[in-house]
């Protein structure tokens, strides 16, 4: 008799293609562990077909265009050996992210416009036995989203939009090792615009990568692959009000003035993360209030900070 499927019995792997569009076939090497949150949403076109006739009834429907999203979301933290990508790199780069190793050093991730590497994602959901299903997105790139909340560990929110594939029964990846373990988001060093004393609760960080599908009748989707068009960085942070001669929030905003934005995660070596963006401006200022204390919802636009670009935000593993 068939198991049911659960929720809890969820992998994920990720796996740069050699060619785009072409499924690099993810194995136990790449499985991301450990991930959260994994969603795996296809999308169809369906087309009606309102022919007239003597009745109301109806004509099958034609299936046409299909594709598909993955969400998860991964852990921030260092590889344990600096100069030694972390688990999510991959992800990175698919999300449109450079990557630089230094030998028993750093590993850091910047924006890149160019040669962005496209991915396999494949997500495997189990049953109460041995049968597990295989969900997978080809040609795939993908937009990411960090969170830092008081207390909690820092994530990355990734959704990734690629080609359909039909589902397969499969078996289960085995499971690598969790590694270092992350850090909360306590003592950070977090400052902006050179004032490092502001009180913050939660820091947001999304790229807003713009992922559009390439269109190709060739394929039986529909489409070839995704590919990213724009990007448009932006920030948010909740900081307690200041005196004006601390911090002017709206002052800054109506004078265009950019200012570097950072924090710090974790202390040790091989599981330390440094978040530095050193043009952000602001461009909202919204009054609010955190149990009776008032507080500032402010929006940031994450600037080039040399003409060359691709140098809005830098993330440092050391």
């Amino acid at each position: 008799m068939a198991q049911p499927y659960l929720v809890q019995r969820q992998q994920i792997a990720l796996k740069l293609e050699g060619t785009e569009g072409t499924d690099s076939v993810p194995a136990d090497a790449d499985v991301l562990a450990p991930a959260y949150g994994i969603e795996w949403v296809p999308s169809f076109k369906m087309y009606e077909r309102p022919a007239l006739q003597s009745s109301f009834s109806h004509f099958p429907q034609v299936a046409g265009e299909r594709s598909a999203v993955v969400r998860f979301s991964v852990e921030i933290k260092g590889s344990g050996s600096p100069g030694t990508a972390p688990y999510f790199g991959k992800s990175l780069q698919a999300a449109g992210f450079s990557e630089t190793l230094v030998t028993s050093t750093s590993t850091t991730y910047a924006p890149d416009s160019s040669a962005v590497s496209s991915c396999t994602v494949e997500v495997r959901e189990g049953d109460q036995s041995t049968v597990f299903k295989s969900k997978k997105i080809v040609g795939a790139r993908g937009t990411v989203t960090f969170e830092a909340t008081k207390g909690e560990i820092v994530v990355a929110r990734f959704e990734f939009t690629g080609r359909y594939v039909e589902p397969t029964d499969t078996t289960a990846f085995t499971t690598p090792a969790l590694g270092t373990a992350p850090q909360a988001f306590l003592g950070a060093a977090f400052s902006m615009h050179s004032v490092n004393s502001l009180k913050i609760h939660k820091l947001t960080i999304d790229m807003k990568n713009d992922v559009q599908l390439r269109n190709d009748v060739n394929q039986a989707t529909g489409n070839y692959s995704a590919v990213i068009v724009k990007r448009m960085p932006q920030a948010s942070i909740d900081p307690e009000q200041e005196p004006a001669a601390t911090m002017n929030f709206f002052n800054r905003l109506t004078a265009n003035t950019e200012g570097s934005l950072s924090f710090v995660l974790g202390a040790t070596p091989g599981n330390i993360a440094t978040f530095t963006a050193p043009k952000a401006q602001i461009i909202n200022v919204a009054e609010a209030d955190r149990n009776g204390i008032r507080i500032e919802n402010v929006t940031l636009q994450l600037n080039e900070n040399t003409f060359a670009g691709e140098d809005e935000l830098s993330i440092v593993l050391t």
